[in-house]
């Protein structure tokens, strides 16, 4: 993921958030391949996000909120795509003492930003999982050393608390997971 230090136009993240989340809906009978493509288009759209906010980005506003209505239309369209990214980012923050804490981080910021931005994307049930996301983080904080600043992607707002809430002290094990 171009999160960091490698430029990528927010222009082509927005034309492959689209066209993985249209390949993702064609093979949505075949759930592995699927659900991969959704996860990569989300990743995209994370992209998006972050090079919006770093202003990078020279989009106008009729082009972002066509966009915005399009992913939100696909990922509604998607119904098995989208219950497997949230089901499967619980997961990862329940194992993000042995896993990592940045993969859950970054799919709670996608996830943010889907409920931010996009109508009618996280609706209640999906609530649900996203609040039970959030214990399993604040469960797991105090057992995680805290994210060298360097490793926070430039444009996650401070509201993403999730990134600063490992407290962890030396005693603690590094997280490899902040460098990849």
């Amino acid at each position: 993921m171009h999160t960091q230090d490698t430029p990528v136009s927010v222009q082509q993240s927005m034309v492959e958030t689209i066209s993985k989340l249209k390949k993702s809906l064609k093979f949505a009978d075949a759930r592995a391949v699927g659900d991969v493509l959704f996860a990569e288009a989300m990743e995209d759209l994370l992209i998006v996000h972050i090079g919006l906010a770093r202003e990078q980005a020279s989009v106008n506003e009729e082009d972002l909120n066509i966009f915005r209505t399009e992913v939100s239309s696909l990922v509604r369209a998607n119904n098995q795509g989208w219950f497997s990214y949230v089901y499967d980012s619980l997961n990862r923050a329940i194992n993000s003492e042995l896993n990592g804490w940045k993969d859950p981080c970054m799919r709670r910021s996608v996830i943010q930003f889907l409920s931010d931005c996009y109508p009618d994307v996280v609706d209640g049930e999906d609530r649900e999982y996203v609040d039970e996301m959030d214990d399993w983080l604040r469960e797991r904080a105090p057992r995680i050393r805290p994210a060298p600043p360097r490793t926070i992607p430039h444009g996650i707002p401070e509201s993403h608390w999730w990134w600063r809430l490992p407290s962890g002290g030396p005693e603690i094990p590094s997280d490899d997971s902040w460098e990849s």
